[in-house]
């Protein structure tokens, strides 16, 4: 039996080197590896300033595809437009800049499914449209 997730207010993660959003990459950094049930062995490789639109990557585990998966972190408290935008951009820029990315995800501290507030759509349904574009 899964015991559901304690809620956090990333709202107040600690500054790391200075930021928040630094603090956020280096949670998700991580995170990912008990997240994605990546093998003991694997290694991600960190990628600095400018990043190329990928965060930390590594090649795809054996049996789980081949090329390279990859992760970005953005620290973002909503998924509206300009987040929609900045993460269009690192996905374009992930693609030109990583020739054998085969797998890319964002980690966000957004709860998509969240409870929708009358007269506004969902970030899923934003998500899911900007997908869709």
């Amino acid at each position: 039996m899964q015991l559901p997730l304690p809620r956090i207010d990333f709202d107040r993660i600690r500054e790391h080197e200075g930021s928040q959003h630094r603090a956020w990459e280096e949670l998700t950094y991580l995170l990912v590896p008990d997240i994605e049930r990546l093998p003991v062995h694997a290694q991600l490789e960190r990628r600095a300033a400018p990043d190329g639109g990928i965060e930390f990557s590594c090649p795809a585990p054996t049996g789980r595809g081949d090329g390279l998966w990859a992760w970005q972190a953005k620290y973002l408290d909503e998924l509206d437009d300009s987040a929609l935008q900045q993460m269009r951009r690192s996905f374009f820029d992930a693609l030109e800049n990583t020739p054998t990315l085969t797998r890319y995800a964002y980690i966000l501290p957004i709860d998509r499914s969240a409870a929708v507030i009358p007269g506004r759509i969902s970030a899923l349904e934003k998500w899911n449209r900007a997908a869709e574009r």
